[in-house]
This record gives C-alpha cells, sequence and structure tokens, in this order.
C-alpha cells in the first residue's frame, strides 16, 4: 500500500515537472530549429528570419493565453505549427545551400592561395619520399607492418613539429629526441666494447675527432645559441678550443702526428658538404611538391565553387 502511494506521488511530481517546463523546452526547441535550417541563409536572411520566428513564439503564446489556454497546450499547439511547417522550412533552406557551400569552398581556397608553406610540411614530406625509396630499394623484403609504422611514426614526428609551440607537444619531441640520442649512443657503446673497437687506433682517433663537432651541433640548436649568447660566449669558445686541442693532441698520442686527425675532419667536412646537397635537392624537391600540392588544390576548390554556382 506504501509502494503504490509512493509511486502516485512520484507520478504527480514528474507529471507537474513536465507540465511546468514543457512550453520552455518547446520554445527552445523552436528556436534551436530556426537557428538549423536557417544557417545556410545570407546574415541579413538568418537574422531575419530568426527575428520572425521570436516574434510568432511570443504572438502564438500571448494569443493562447489570452484564450485561456495551459502552458502544456501551448506547448503542444506550438509543436503543430512547427511540425507542419518543417517541410516549407526545409525548401526555404535549400535554396541557400548551394551557394552557401560555395562560399566555403572558395573561402578555403584563398586561405590555401595565400598559405606559406609550412617547414615542418616540407621536412615531412622530404623524409617520407625518402625513406619510402629507401624501403624500395632494401635488398630485404619489407613487410606491410613495417611499411605502415615507419609511415606512420613520421608522419607524428612532423605533427610535433608543426606544434612545437603547444607545450605538451614540445615535451613529447623533447622526450622523442632524448631517448632517441640516449639510445644511439647505447648501440654506439654496446657495440664499441662488444666488437672491441676501442682498442682498434682509428677508432679511437674517431672517437675523439667528433668531440669538436659537438659543440657545433649545439650552436645550431636554438635554445643552446640563446644561452651562448645571453653572456657565456667566452666560455663556450674556451671549451671548444679545449676540445680542439684534446683531439689533436690524443692524435699525437694515439698515432703519432696529428694528420689522421686533420684528415679525419676534412673527410668530414666533405661529408657534411655532400649531404647537405642532397638532402638540399631533397628538400627542394619537396618544397615544389608541397608548393604544387598547395596552389593546385586551391584551384581545384576554387574551379569547384565556380562549378557549384554555376549548376544553381
Amino acid at each position: 500500500m506504501i509502494g503504490y502511494l509512493v509511486c502516485a506521488v512520484v507520478t504527480v511530481i514528474i507529471s507537474l515537472f513536465i507540465t511546468a517546463h514543457a512550453l520552455p523546452a518547446m520554445k527552445r526547441f523552436v528556436r534551436g530549429w530556426v537557428w538549423l535550417y536557417s544557417l545556410p541563409a545570407p546574415e541579413e536572411k538568418r537574422k531575419g528570419r530568426r527575428a520572425e520566428a521570436d516574434s510568432h513564439i511570443f504572438e502564438f503564446e500571448q494569443y493562447r493565453r489570452n484564450a485561456g489556454d495551459a502552458s502544456a497546450d501551448i506547448a503542444v499547439g506550438l509543436f503543430e505549427i512547427c511540425a507542419k511547417g518543417m517541410p516549407i522550412d526545409i525548401v526555404w533552406s535549400a535554396h541557400f545551400i548551394p551557394e552557401s557551400i560555395a562560399d566555403k569552398v572558395a573561402g578555403w581556397s584563398d586561405n590555401l592561395r595565400h598559405l606559406r608553406v609550412p617547414a615542418a610540411m616540407v621536412a615531412g614530406v622530404a623524409t617520407l619520399g625518402l625513406m619510402n625509396y629507401s624501403l624500395s630499394r632494401s635488398p630485404n623484403h619489407q613487410t606491410m607492418g613495417t611499411w605502415v609504422t615507419a609511415n606512420v611514426v613520421i608522419v607524428v614526428f612532423t605533427l610535433l613539429l608543426s606544434n612545437l609551440k603547444h607545450p605538451l607537444a614540445r615535451r613529447i619531441f623533447s622526450a622523442w629526441m632524448g631517448i632517441g640520442v640516449a639510445f644511439m649512443l647505447g648501440v654506439i657503446l654496446w657495440l664499441s666494447i662488444h666488437l672491441h673497437l676501442y682498442m682498434i687506433p682509428w677508432f679511437q682517433v674517431f672517437s675523439l675527432g667528433i668531440l669538436p663537432v659537438i659543440p657545433f651541433i649545439q650552436v645550431v640548436d636554438k635554445p643552446w645559441t640563446d644561452n651562448i649568447t645571453s653572456g657565456r660566449r667566452l666560455l663556450f669558445v674556451i671549451g671548444w678550443v679545449l676540445a680542439i686541442a684534446t683531439s689533436l693532441a690524443g692524435s699525437q698520442i694515439i698515432a703519432g702526428s696529428m694528420i689522421p686527425m686533420f684528415s679525419l675532419w676534412e673527410a668530414m667536412v666533405l661529408f657534411a658538404g655532400v649531404m647537405f646537397m642532397v638532402y638540399g635537392a631533397i628538400v627542394l624537391a619537396a618544397y615544389l611538391l608541397c608548393l604544387l600540392g598547395i596552389r593546385g588544390s586551391a584551384g581545384g576548390l576554387r574551379l569547384v565553387a565556380s562549378g557549384i554556382r554555376h549548376l544553381h
């Protein structure tokens, strides 16, 4: 008996709640529908349509209240009018849809036409092209998983490069580069110990010859450049001179002459020059490809917008 009484009370409360909020909810629904179907229209017509709908809702509510109708009945009547007018509203909106689509496509075309080729995009395209060419020319048959993994890694790397201003992306990129450098150093150290490379004189000279190169690589990095130019330039130059002197002294001790060290540095410079020319040509080709893709996409979108307007 108590359970039936509780259910009855809850039912009455829910009915009262629905009755009290039916009209405000229905007015929000009608305004939402008007907002939705008027989106493709021009701004003036869109504002006029929405103002006209607000006026009709107000007049209908006042008319029904003056007639003595309850809020729930007014909500039902408002829903009936909205439902009956939906086909007409759709026909009215469909007239502006092609022009709206054409305007958006033309806007995309203008944005692409004035877009500068992003450096991260060029780097990503160049790396993707070089990597896929290397995989295709590899004597080992690469599996589909290897191709997909390599391409996904490069795409993610490119996205990180293009969003380095974001703190999270910069943190992920720094962690990724740190892990990569640590892994490479670990592999080199393991190979040196496992294969006893440290006992070979030329490997010792090579290891010493890399010491002066490390500061040069760091100078290219902007944070290190900022630190150097902020008052630590003299200390950096002193450290660099000490690294060069240590390499030359080590070459004299190991090989009995400084000529191997100079020969090694000469080979490094020649190798860097060749790699600069090769990768410069690849980057230039990637830049032209990106430029053609962006400008071609802009032209294609402009033609699509023109075709939509012509058909309309």
